[in-house]
């Protein structure tokens, strides 16, 4: 099936507990009952078997991804199931200006009779996108290696 929106999914075997990994992973995501004393890499929240992170940025960035765990108990640790996506406001704002930019170029090109209009929308369309796809992948590397280095 082909993503329209960049997302991936990771699964991670730890000899750790879950209650080890939670512990961890608070020790590294800002919550928000916590005081500004000392700087913590990540920002979101963490449960007693799911949490929700991504990186605490300096300027606001959409296209950074949004990690989302559940972990599991095993016999001998833990298995932890990461989902990456696209935060829902940007999945909505690229879902709006491809819509705008497809029906745009159709549109421009029915009304002037001419192919490249449509043509050069798509090319639009495909710009936005892959510039989207590159940022996720960009930023996805920054926040895995920081999440492996949170649990290990």
């Amino acid at each position: 099936m082909i993503n329209l929106f960049p997302q991936k999914s990771k699964t991670l075997v730890l000899a750790y507990s879950q209650r080890e990994v939670v512990s961890r992973l608070e020790m590294v995501a800002c919550i928000e009952e916590d005081a500004p004393q000392r700087y913590k890499p990540l920002m979101g929240w963490v449960k007693d078997r799911h949490f929700q992170v991504a990186l605490r940025a300096r300027r606001p960035n959409g296209f950074s991804p949004v990690a989302t765990g559940r972990i599991e108990n095993t016999s001998s640790g833990c298995l932890v199931f990461l989902d990456y996506q696209l935060m829902p406001s940007t999945r909505f704002y690229l879902s709006l200006w491809s819509l705008i930019a497809l029906l745009s170029g159709i549109i421009t090109a029915f009304h002037y009779k001419n192919l490249l209009l449509c043509l050069a929308a798509l090319g639009i369309l495909a710009f936005i996108n892959g510039t989207a796809w590159a940022n996720f992948h960009l930023h996805l590397k920054v926040l895995h290696n920081t999440l492996l280095k949170a649990m290990e």
